[in-house]
């Protein structure tokens, strides 16, 4: 799916995964102010962004896209 095809089926904001590691370098988005799951491209998990158990590179291989909620 597209993000833009993502978007139309959910709620939340929907950027790519550079997007928001962009957006949190520059602190624009943070723990505090929302949640985000990552979105395989086809559907969104139940794996947080804040998750600090994950490894980077299994990130960037299998997760596109994430969808932000803010709080």
């Amino acid at each position: 799916m597209t993000k833009a095809e993502i978007q139309a089926t959910t709620y939340g904001k929907v950027f790519t995964l550079d997007e928001f590691v962009n957006l949190c370098d520059k602190g624009l988005l943070i723990s505090y102010d929302g949640q985000g799951y990552f979105h395989d491209g086809t559907k969104e998990t139940e794996i947080s962004v804040w998750n600090m158990d994950l490894i980077p590179d299994d990130v960037w291989d299998r997760y596109p896209y994430v969808i932000w909620y803010n709080k």
